[in-house]
């Protein structure tokens, strides 16, 4: 198995909110290198070449999570989208490190940063982060994102979007509103 590309997959560029996530593109399907095994807790945990997967019983747990619970035991995981010619897998996890010289190699205007609201929830997870990122409000006119220069970060339903100061004031107004009617 070859690492072929890997970049930053954004979601809010296509209209959808959802966080970014970091792709990995490889020309066949990792095999076992440590068989999974078996953790207090429910927890499963194998390695396949460089990328990890693990799972909880009854749970569908996130990087954040499994780098909670394994800290001092395995290294700080990131969770990716890992493609092959024939399928994606969004089961695999890679550990930080390689995945800051991935994204320093292939897709260098991003970053990996810890993520503030998710270490408030008692989770340690990393979140690609792109430098000097333009404008993601979303314009279904256009079916594109606005692109100019933002003004701040915007948490629209989880997610952190910069916002051009035009487009911080429309979410503003069309907040309020919707507070305004939830009220009456």
């Amino acid at each position: 198995m070859k690492i072929l590309s890997a970049w930053i997959k954004d979601p809010s560029l296509e209209g959808h909110l959802s966080p970014p996530l970091l792709a990995v593109e490889v020309d066949e399907p990792p095999g076992v290198t440590i068989p999974p095994e078996d953790f207090a807790g429910g927890w499963k945990v194998g390695k396949y070449g460089p990328f990890v997967s693990y799972e909880q019983e009854g749970a569908k747990p996130s990087a954040g999570d499994f780098n909670v619970r394994f800290r001092g035991r395995f290294p700080v995981v990131v969770d990716i989208l890992l493609l092959t010619p024939e399928f994606e897998y969004d089961c695999y996890s890679i550990p930080l490190s390689r995945a800051r010289q991935l994204i320093r190699k292939h897709d260098p205007r991003w970053r990996l940063l810890i993520s503030d609201r998710e270490g408030e929830q008692g989770r340690i997870t990393w979140i690609p982060v792109e430098t000097d990122s333009p404008c993601r409000y979303w314009l279904p006119e256009k079916k594109t994102t606005c692109g100019a220069k933002p003004s701040r970060l915007i948490r629209v339903r989880s997610i952190d979007l910069p916002m051009c100061a035009q487009h911080v004031e429309i979410h503003n107004q069309a907040y309020a509103e919707r507070r305004t009617s939830r009220a009456s």
